[in-house]
């Protein structure tokens, strides 16, 4: 217990101790360390109270150290024995047995940090306790009035001692202002400075207190009765103590957060001082005031001379960050990395301005009224409310007597201020004349423009630049006047409040005017008399501006130039509505508009124009310059202007163009003549003298043009024929239009396919058959015709199938395709260079090509095909051959001849060509041909089958519109014929009887009595019956097998014939009755049998029928019929 106890005391008064160190280390002089009992008085002497040693060596190096670090020595070997070894010498020992990361190191290291932490913390707040004790006596004391402020001013300070020894800067920094703000105030005398008395001991005194010199201000305190006396003193010391806790923080911004505040407290303090003051000498006494703003603006400035390290480093543009050496770039990085960038140049910001305000007043006090600075500040300028002049009696600067200033000096005299060494030198020279005083005053508002607009206000870094113009406008620098302005207008440029704007352009025209600079005069008309800005001026104003304008564009001084048409004039251009979209403009990483046409189409290119003059003006000329996408993207890379001899088209107004104030529209009408991608690269204006341009290279907003594709092409072939016959050989003429083109070169190839062989005829020698031929074709104006003649050749014998093989002529209805191909290919411009090369001039635009194609084919099928072939027999043992032929001939052929040739078994009868109608006839393609030929059998050609073998032939000879004949030729099948005919011979030859039927008229009306006779040959029965001596006994019946007849009469009996060698026919009538309307082909048959003797059909005989072709029955026109079958009855 009483061990623990020892080491608690041990523990405080190490803690004291090594908190004095700690002070002795940080402080400006030793003496404030020792202010630790009652903080008020000295303890510079003391002995020991005890050293300890451990060897001779340890014994020599105790007694070189002071008194607090031998306590320090003593309380270590007390609190840490081990082995009469401090642990610090065991830790650090090479010679011990302990590994350098053994845990037990790592714990007794640990153990010792522990201790001291707790040594220290102990020691701190004893020692806080007992100051506060301290300083409640004192404020106690106050209270009754029997104050020792120089006692609490050291307290106190020596409180703010142990925050700022144990790292607690913002304590510190609060027990210096409870100082500042209880210490009782000075009166004027102490304000003055020395007003009355002026040594040297004064000097050190006001040099100890702006320095913070720590110990030889206590002196100065411990010597003062009255604190009163020193108060100015002691606000200079406390804000000395204050920058330096923060700039020991790192914080610069606060730094000059105090500066400013002491500045304006101190001014404060002695202006109210001086109104308060009783005695009228001082009130009247000029240099005080004076003396009080020379101080608070030489301060400013002080600060912001000190800040310049910092905003060389925050407003180091790229290339000096480029050049920067290492060591500064290192500084810049740590500046950045805990400043608070805002914040610092805030504060500087309020620094200057307050410094600006300081100077502003204190031009009052040293000059008269009427100086120049204050009428530079005025609201109107003085030269702004004299006669407007026309630009053509504006005087010129060099013959008009320059006006010199007077430099006047201040009414009060620097070496009559008291102590006018305290005053820096640069203020000093600003006070010995008004223009120097100027020149500060300037400097001052140029560091605050720089602020001003990094903190983005531009407005009011604009003002502050138009107070400097105004300065120098009445100094008559009006070049330097012009550059601070035109640095203003830029600011305000994307600024919506037109009419400042206007009235900062004005004042630009108004130093431009006086030097009588011509081309920069013109410039800012055409700014100010722009669409924008006219709207703000007067209308007045507007007028006067106006008129100089005109009298300036025809001045020869300004022709030379290259005028930008905005703002003067809006410039947009409209493309056609129809067909537009976007190109890429790779380089430039955008899309331009286009509208998509065509060569030859007619377009038109409006250009929108908006005005803000006063009066409408006639333009001399307007253009529009259009550039290969390439070139446009090269110039517009590279920020180019754009010269009509880079322009691929320029579009030009015919005649002047009058441009009135608000919007206008000029339209360029123009024809496409040429293919690629064209941009509208620039307007070019021409008014009189003045030449406008609007380049749409600077700036990718709004690009148009457009894309010209080929125009497809007018030019034409023709082959004719248009088809060939195979076969012959026919002559093929190929017909080439140029349309409205203009054909610069052509080459015309054939090729021919297989089976067709071509000759171009034009040619001297003619060249031999070949499969292809080449003929060109020379240079062809619009509406030209070219005719190449060529003879080609087919190989009808033989036609080819799809692989090739040979087929003869019966497989020619199956041939394959031969065809000649005409092939083309033109080199050509648009018919809108006609008129150039009429005339012999050269193109530049490049060609188009354009291949053209025709081809003629043979017939696919022949010329005339048979679709349909019959053959029927008709009465009287007449055979109709029936052939329809399809025609299939692209064009017309008119029939010439024609012929038919039968087999030996058919003979052609008399008058059977029916197809008389059929000559001379035209037939088209699709058309169907009815041949029809009546013939007969012969008999006398033997009943073998080499009579039925071949078929009939059918040769037709066609005729052309120029007369060629083609021989066509049509076997005809008549294979059902040749069997019917054979089936017919065999079946005559069982047959013993032939009947036939005769009509007594070929049509009549339904129901009407029909009468029939049928004429019976018996002559092969007859023979039959002769030779085996039976006589002939018959049976006959009359019937209609098939509906359309009533047979009436005698349609039953027997005939007996006697005498049936001799005449073996006979003939049977009767009556039949039509039961339709319409076209009946079946008539009634008549059957015939044997009878025995006892009237008994025995056996049927075969009979051979010949009929008619076809009954005709009409209908009845008012009243209808019917006929129905009676009851048969069997004889």
């Amino acid at each position: 217990m009483n061990m623990h106890k020892r080491r608690n005391s041990s523990t405080q008064s190490s803690s004291t101790n090594s908190t004095a160190t700690n002070s002795n280390s940080n402080s400006n002089s030793n003496s404030s360390s020792t202010h630790l009992g009652t903080g008020t008085q000295d303890d510079d002497s003391g002995k020991d109270d005890e050293s300890t040693t451990t060897s001779s060596s340890g014994v020599t190096q105790v007694l070189t150290l002071s008194k607090e670090h031998k306590e320090v020595y003593r309380k270590f070997q007390m609190d840490f024995p081990n082995g009469g070894t401090s642990i610090f010498s065991s830790l650090l020992d090479s010679d011990n047995n302990l590994a350098a990361d053994s845990p037990i190191q790592a714990q007794e290291f640990q153990m010792v940090l522990r201790e001291m932490g707790r040594s220290v913390m102990s020691g701190f707040l004893d020692r806080l306790g007992r100051y506060n004790e301290e300083i409640e006596r004192c404020e106690n004391d106050i209270g009754r009035g029997v104050a020792n402020w120089s006692k609490y001013f050291l307290v106190k300070e020596s409180l703010a001692f142990t925050f700022e020894q144990m790292k607690l800067s913002d304590n510190a920094m609060v027990s210096y202002d409870e100082l500042s703000a209880k210490l009782p105030k000075g009166n004027l005398l102490e304000i003055r400075i020395g007003a009355r008395t002026h040594d040297q001991q004064e000097d050190l005194k006001q040099n100890i207190a702006t320095f913070g010199n720590t110990e030889g201000f206590r002196k100065i305190v411990r010597s003062t009765k009255d604190m009163a006396h020193i108060h100015q003193l002691t606000m200079k010391y406390v804000f000395a103590r204050h920058c330096h806790l923060l700039f020991a923080m790192k914080r610069p911004s606060q730094v000059l957060e105090k500066l400013l505040s002491y500045v304006k407290n101190d001014f404060r303090l002695r202006y109210d001082n001086l109104l308060e003051s009783e005695d009228e000498d001082i009130k009247e006494d000029e240099k005080i005031p004076l003396q009080n703003e020379m101080l608070a603006i030489s301060s400013c400035w002080d600060a912001k001379t000190a800040s310049d390290c910092i905003t060389s480093l925050l407003f180091a543009n790229d290339d000096r960050q480029r050049n920067m050496t290492d060591l500064e770039d290192e500084c810049r990085h740590n500046v950045l990395s805990v400043l608070d960038k805002n914040k610092f140049l805030t504060n500087l910001y309020d620094i200057l301005n307050f410094a600006k305000t300081r100077l502003l007043k204190m031009s009052q006090k040293l000059f008269t009224s009427d100086c120049l600075l204050q009428k530079a500040m005025a609201d109107l300028p003085a030269d702004a409310l004299s006669p407007w002049v026309p630009w053509n009696e504006v005087a010129d600067p060099n013959d008009e007597k320059q006006l010199v200033l007077e430099n006047k000096r201040p009414s009060l005299q620097i070496d009559s201020i008291t102590h006018p060494d305290r005053i820096p030198m640069w203020l000093r020279r600003g006070m010995e004349c008004e223009r120097q005083y100027e020149d500060i005053f300037i400097k001052l508002c140029t560091n605050i423009t720089v602020l001003e607009t990094w903190f983005n206000r531009h407005r009011c870094a604009s003002r502050l630049l138009v107070e400097i113009s105004e300065i120098h406008i009445l100094r008559g620098d009006l070049e330097l006047a012009v550059q601070n302005i035109l640095r203003t207008i830029a600011s305000s440029a994307n600024d919506p409040w037109d009419t400042l704007l206007s009235w900062r352009v004005f004042r630009l025209l108004c130093c431009q005017r006086k030097l009588r600079d011509e081309a920069e005069y013109f410039k800012s008309l055409t700014y100010c008399l722009g669409a924008r800005l006219s709207k703000s001026i007067p209308s007045k104003l507007h007028h006067l501006l106006h008129k100089d304008l005109e009298v300036l564009v025809k001045s020869p001084d300004i022709s030379g130039f290259r005028w930008t048409a905005f703002p003067l004039l809006g410039i947009k251009v409209e493309l056609g509505k129809n067909g537009n979209s976007t190109f890429p403009l790779p380089l430039l990483k955008t899309n331009a508009l286009v509208q998509s046409c065509q060569v030859g189409d007619s377009l038109t290119t409006s250009i929108q124009c908006s005005s803000g003059l006063a009066k409408e003006v006639e333009i001399t000329q307007m253009k529009i310059f259009l550039l290969d996408v390439n070139d446009y993207q090269r110039l517009a890379e590279a920020t180019d202007d754009v010269s009509e001899d880079d322009a691929a088209f320029v579009l030009s107004t015919k005649s002047p163009v009058t441009i009135r104030p608000g919007q206008n529209s000029v339209e360029f009408p123009w024809s496409a003549i040429a293919v690629g991608q064209y941009i509208v690269a620039s307007i070019c204006i021409e008014w009189d003298s003045a030449v406008f341009y609007h380049d749409y290279t600077r700036g990718p907003k709004g690009v148009a043009g457009y894309d010209i594709l080929p125009n497809d092409p007018t030019q034409s072939i023709e082959l004719n024929p248009i088809f060939l016959i195979p076969g012959h050989t026919q002559n093929v003429r190929l017909l080439f239009h140029s349309g409205s083109d203009v054909v610069n070169n052509g080459t015309i190839e054939f090729e021919c396919s297989k089976g067709l062989q071509v000759m171009i005829l034009e040619t001297e020698p003619a060249n031999d058959w070949s499969n292809n031929c080449t003929f060109d074709v020379g240079k062809c104006l619009p509406e030209t015709t070219t005719t190449v003649t060529a003879s080609v050749k087919s190989e009808a014998i033989y036609s080819y199938d799809s692989e090739g093989s040979c087929q003869t002529d019966d497989e020619a209805s199956q041939s394959v395709l031969q065809t000649l191909t005409a092939t083309m290919k033109t080199s050509y411009h648009h018919g809108l260079y006609a008129s150039s090369v009429e005339e012999g001039a050269k193109i530049d635009a490049p060609p188009m090509s354009a291949l053209l194609e025709a081809s003629v084919t043979t017939l696919e099928r022949a010329a005339l095909t048979v679709e349909n072939c019959g053959a029927f027999a008709i009465w009287g043992g007449m055979f109709v051959i029936s052939a329809t032929v399809l025609c299939n001939t692209p064009v017309p052929f008119s029939l010439k001849e024609w012929s038919i040739s039968l087999p030996p078994s058919l003979v052609l009868d008399k008058d059977g060509d029916m197809n008389v109608g059929l000559f001379d006839r035209p037939v088209i393609e699709g058309e169907e041909l009815h041949f029809g030929y009546r013939c007969k059998r012969q008999s006398n050609q033997g009943d073998g089958d080499a009579s039925f073998m071949s078929n009939p032939i059918l040769t037709i000879i066609l005729q052309d519109h120029l007369g060629k004949s083609f021989r066509q030729v049509l076997p005809l099948d008549i294979s059902s014929l040749r069997t019917k005919l054979r089936l017919q011979s065999a079946e005559e030859k069982k047959k013993v009887a032939t009947a036939e039927l005769e009509a007594s008229a070929k049509e009549g009306l339904i129901g009407a009595p029909v009468h029939f006779s049928y004429s019976i040959d018996f002559a092969d029965l007859a023979k039959t019956s002769a030779s085996s001596n039976i006589p002939l006994r018959l049976l006959y019946h009359l019937s209609c097998v098939e509906d359309g007849w009533i047979v009436g009469g005698s349609v039953r009996g027997k005939l007996d014939y006697s005498a049936m060698v001799t005449n073996p026919s006979c003939s049977l009538s009767f009556v039949g009755i039509p039961t339709r309307v319409g076209h009946i082909k079946s008539f009634p048959e008549i059957e015939l049998s044997f009878l025995d003797q006892t009237d008994t059909p025995t056996s049927a005989i075969k009979i051979n029928h010949v009929h008619p072709f076809s009954f005709l029955c009409l209908s009845h026109c008012s009243s209808d019929s019917l006929a129905c079958v009676s009851t048969q009855i069997d004889l």
